[in-house]
C-alpha cells in the first residue's frame, strides 16, 4: 500500500531525528511505527471480542439510552464537567472492591 502523509515541518524533523537514532530511513521508521500500531490495535480488538460475550454485548447495548447520553453531553457543555478530585472517592472505592475480591 502506498500512503501519502502531509506532516508539519516540526513533526517531520522529530521523526527524522528518531529514524536517524535507530539507523533507519524516515520511510522505514514511519512504516515500522504504523505496523506496530496496527498489530497493537488488532490485538486489543481481539482481546475485547474475547472478553465480551454475546450476552454481555446485548446487555451493554440495552444500557445505552441515546437521548440520555445526548442530554448528559449537553449538560456537560453548558455547565462544565467534574474536577478530577471529585472522582477520587469513587476510584478509591473501586480499588477497595478489587482488593477485597482478590483476597
Amino acid at each position: 500500500m502506498t500512503l501519502t502523509i502531509h506532516l508539519s515541518p516540526a513533526a517531520e524533523q522529530r521523526l527524522q531525528e528518531c529514524a536517524a537514532q535507530k539507523g533507519q530511513t524516515l520511510e522505514g521508521y514511519v512504516q515500522a511505527l504504523l505496523e506496530r500500531e496496527a498489530q497493537g490495535l488488532a490485538a486489543s480488538h481481539e482481546i475485547a471480542r474475547a472478553r465480551l460475550t454475546p450476552e454481555l454485548r446485548d446487555w451493554l447495548s440495552r444500557q445505552i439510552n441515546e437521548e440520555e447520553t445526548a442530554a448528559d453531553l449537553q449538560e456537560l457543555r453548558e455547565k462544565g464537567g467534574l474536577e478530577l478530585q471529585q472522582f477520587f472517592p469513587d476510584l478509591e472505592q473501586v480499588v477497595r472492591n478489587i482488593e477485597r475480591a482478590n483476597q
